[in-house]
């Protein structure tokens, strides 16, 4: 195990020579900062929160996806898995059921979530990730609740 240890550091340490990355912000009495995340969150503009679709093509240059076909790699943010249910002709509606939502520090080991949410904004349909939330080991979601009769007519 020493070997493969010593292996895999190598393997690291090749692997992101030259790929450092650094941010420095300045900013003026002017600037406003009002969505910036690091670590487990996935959180997108809130500009394009009211369409699925937009939310999709914004998490997926950003993603672990293969740099040849539009993803950061490596070094995104996240897994393609984690995209967005989206439903309509043009899909800027979301689907009531969101069976892969990100785990967090409250999540069952090696679990994520499924979520019922509201169609037309993608946030949780209560608001209460209690009630709308299951673990993906054990979901019996149906959001039959959360389904907006209205979209689509």
């Amino acid at each position: 195990s020493g070997i493969n240890a010593e292996y895999r550091k190598q393997w690291y340490q090749r692997r992101v020579r030259g790929h450092a990355h650094k941010l420095q912000l300045r900013t003026t009495g002017s600037a406003v900062m009002d969505r910036f995340a690091f670590g487990r969150c996935i959180a997108w503009p809130e500009s394009i929160t009211n369409n699925c679709s937009a939310v999709n093509e914004w998490i997926f240059p950003r993603s672990k996806g293969a740099e040849d076909n539009g993803g950061a790699g490596v070094f995104g943010f996240t897994r393609t898995l984690w995209e967005v249910l989206c439903y309509g002709d043009e899909e800027t509606y979301y689907m009531p059921l969101q069976p892969k939502i990100h785990n967090d520090e409250y999540s069952d080991p090696q679990a994520a979530y499924c979520c019922c949410v509201n169609m037309k904004t993608g946030k949780l349909f209560t608001g209460d990730r209690n009630q709308d939330c299951q673990s993906t080991q054990h979901c019996m979601q149906t959001c039959r609740d959360a389904w907006d009769s209205t979209i689509g007519q």
